[in-house]
């Protein structure tokens, strides 16, 4: 791994471990706590399977499977970012909460972080894409 495909996968998984942990630490309010350390699990989950695909690429670049596995990785990243950012844009304003007085108002910055997660999945697929296709052709 080399360039900026290395830099992007260094960022993406800084995001999403970052975003994890956000979503884990934070207290948003009892009400939602399940559903977000499901959330951070998943995510969490997936992150730590990118991670190891990376490292296994930086010593066995030529593999088609890692080089497979990686891509569907993040598409499977992406594509779990894309009900979170619904969610934060179609609450926007509102209060989330199952009892009354206490929650936390839903603002659309929040879905922020997770467009930025897709954008840099996206981008990472595309550049795996474009830098590994040479490698299969012998």
């Amino acid at each position: 791994m080399k360039g900026l495909e290395g830099i992007l996968s260094v960022i993406l998984l800084i995001c999403l471990f970052a975003s994890s942990l956000i979503y884990m630490l934070v207290d948003f309010s009892s009400d939602v706590n399940p559903s977000t350390w499901l959330y951070a699990f998943i995510q969490l989950v997936f992150a730590v399977l990118l991670l190891i695909d990376t490292i296994i690429y930086r010593f066995k670049p030529s593999s088609r499977l890692v080089v497979y596995i990686g891509r569907f990785l993040c598409l499977v990243l992406a594509v779990v970012q894309v009900l979170p950012t619904i969610l934060w844009l179609l609450f926007n304003g509102s209060t989330i909460s199952e009892t009354p007085g206490e929650g936390i108002m839903a603002h659309w910055g929040y879905a922020v972080a997770h467009m930025i997660i897709v954008a840099l999945c996206v981008f990472n697929m595309t550049m795996i894409k474009r830098s590994r296709r040479y490698m299969f052709v012998k």
